[in-house]
């Protein structure tokens, strides 16, 4: 306090990482003593989620809460530096996921995938993230020790798993130093210091110092990445213990080593995301909150991390359909024990939108289109526009998704089925009562289907019927804006003016809507100089006004008005 004081400036003491700590018995009124000093700051760190279990709620009070939020903001920046860095081609799909914006998962998911000269193309599971950071970092373990065989066998079986085990069997994300030598002993005998050095530089595990009465008594080993630690726990617990996988009760009883962990949610939180990810990977399907207690069905922690799992299961198909997600179960529970309370309704079209661009799986666009269609206007915008209207500007999956369609890289070989179920998703936000949202999806359907005339018009029949004049009329500035762009073959560009045409002026009665009429008519005008084979396939005199139309004559007097609305 006094050389701050010298130096007319404050000092702050940071503790970071309070979760991955386990100094026991900490004095936290220690920590209040430093409000008495007015040259003195502290600042703790902890996981989102994990601030209860870890920090008494009257120390917590006393702290001004700042989230840091990694990349937010600027994800596909970040991620194209990253996949540059590591000479990874850029990914094909919208990368949604709000890992992404964690400097942390994307150094580990660049490692994972460094080695493969095909870009990314479908959805990848946590688990196989995982598995396959450690199998190409385990080669480079082999190398480095100038061993041979298999990464699979000596460093995922033989090491990684073991110690996963041994964490998840002692309840603890640790191992001590001299068991994690015999652990890696079995690998490498005679070696296992060195190995376990060697393990430790390319990041497959990391030492930590173990404390008693605030000293340092020896050293134990954890995983580097928290989350990359609670799956593989996770994971070795269900193999050892989830045996009869038709019978599966049992294994989540009070009492038993995964019942356990259900049981004390605060402290175990990023287990029971894992298990949110891995027991429907287990049993085909059967998601955690049926086959835990039923009263977990109804906390918060299983509804949250049922949620963010849906973001990250295995989308495996076997006849067609997911092997690892029942729909029917799925919407069960979101429309009994989320829906109906406070911010559920939000939170699960977070979630429809995060994955609403992933062609297999059974929650993406496709569902949130039958959804907003089958209700009228007035019902659909009294939930919807307030969600994207909140959610526009706060970085969640709306503005990501806005993010990659207009700015996110050439999507020449993006696959079709992505950019039609991300067009859907982007055509609904255009019902917005906010402008700048809707203008900057309307430019975001344009940059994504520039070049991409034939998937849009499928977005288009996708719209044909919904009883939305904004939706219509901006779905007609973006054909507009795609007939303006260089990159349209002239032939796509003629089929788009055909089916403007036909759905706008070939009956004589265009829409009494006068910007949808000349967005319209400008991307008729724009076609026929273009190719002068339309003319005899369309009647222009149609196309430019006068159109005919009539005024309204019921004209709602202010009695009326008031008396409805």
């Amino acid at each position: 306090n006094q050389y701050a004081a010298t130096k007319r400036t404050r000092a702050i003491i940071i503790v970071d990482a309070v979760n991955e700590s386990q100094a026991s018995g900490v004095r936290w009124e220690q920590f209040d003593r430093v409000n008495k000093y007015k040259n003195l700051g502290v600042i703790l760190s902890v996981r989102s989620g994990f601030e209860q279990s870890e920090i008494p709620p009257s120390v917590l009070k006393s702290y001004v809460k700042v989230e840091h939020e990694g990349f937010v903001s600027h994800e596909w920046e970040a991620l194209t530096k990253f996949f540059t860095e590591y000479n990874l081609p850029l990914p094909e799909v919208p990368i949604l996921f709000s890992e992404f914006r964690i400097p942390l998962f994307l150094k580990i998911f660049c490692e994972a995938f460094a080695k493969s000269p095909k870009p990314i193309k479908g959805h990848r599971g946590f688990t196989h993230i995982f598995e396959k950071y450690v199998i190409a970092q385990g080669k480079a373990v082999l190398e480095k020790l100038g061993e041979t065989g298999e990464s699979v066998r000596r460093i995922w079986n033989g090491t990684i798993k073991e110690f996963a085990l041994y964490m998840g069997e002692n309840g603890t994300d640790r191992v001590p130093e001299k068991r994690a030598i015999s652990i890696v002993a079995k690998q490498f005998p005679s070696r296992g210091k060195k190995a376990l050095a060697v393990l430790e530089k390319y990041w497959l595990i990391t030492k930590a110092p173990r404390y008693k009465k605030y000293k340092i008594i020896g050293f134990d080993y954890r995983f580097p990445y928290q989350k990359f630690s609670d799956h593989l726990i996770v994971r070795n617990l269900l193999k050892k213990h989830l045996i009869n996988t038709a019978s599966p009760l049992q294994y989540f009883k009070k009492g038993t080593k995964v019942g356990n962990i259900i049981k004390d949610e605060w402290s175990n939180r990023g287990l029971i995301e894992a298990l949110s990810i891995q027991v429907p990977e287990r049993l085909r399907g059967r998601e955690l909150v049926y086959v835990a207690p039923k009263k977990f069905r109804y906390q918060e922690i299983a509804k949250d991390s049922f949620l963010e799992s849906l973001t990250w299961r295995d989308l495996s198909l076997k006849n067609g359909k997911p092997k690892y997600i029942n729909q029917k179960w799925v919407l069960s529970y979101l429309n009994k024990y989320i829906l109906p309370y406070y911010g559920g309704n939000e939170k699960i079209l977070e979630t429809l939108i995060t994955v609403s661009a992933i062609p297999n799986h059974p929650l993406n666009a496709r569902l949130l289109h039958r959804y907003l269609a089958k209700k009228k206007m007035p019902e659909r915008d009294a939930f919807w526009l307030p969600f994207i209207n909140n959610r526009y500007g706060d970085e969640g999956a709306v503005n990501r998704l806005l993010a990659w369609a207009w700015h996110g890289g050439d999507k020449s070989k993006t696959q079709d089925s992505f950019l039609r179920l991300a067009g859907v998703t982007l055509a609904w936000f255009l019902a917005s009562s906010n402008r700048f949202l809707r203008d900057r999806s309307t430019k975001a359907l344009v940059s994504m289907f520039n070049g991409r005339i034939p998937v849009f018009l499928k977005v288009l029949d996708d719209f044909k019927s919904i009883d939305d004049p904004y939706i219509q009329e901006r779905l007609c500035a973006v054909t507009y804006g795609c007939v303006l762009q260089p990159g349209n073959k002239k032939e796509d560009v003629s089929k788009l003016a055909l089916h403007t045409y036909n759905s706008i002026f070939k009956d004589r009665k265009p829409p009494t809507h006068i910007l949808l009429r000349d967005y319209a008519r400008g991307v008729i005008e724009v076609a026929v100089t273009q190719d002068t084979t339309l003319k005899s396939k369309i009647d222009i005199k149609r196309v430019r006004p006068p159109y005919g139309s009539s005024f309204a004559t019921a004209i709602s007097s202010l009695a009326d008005l008031k008396r409805k609305y």
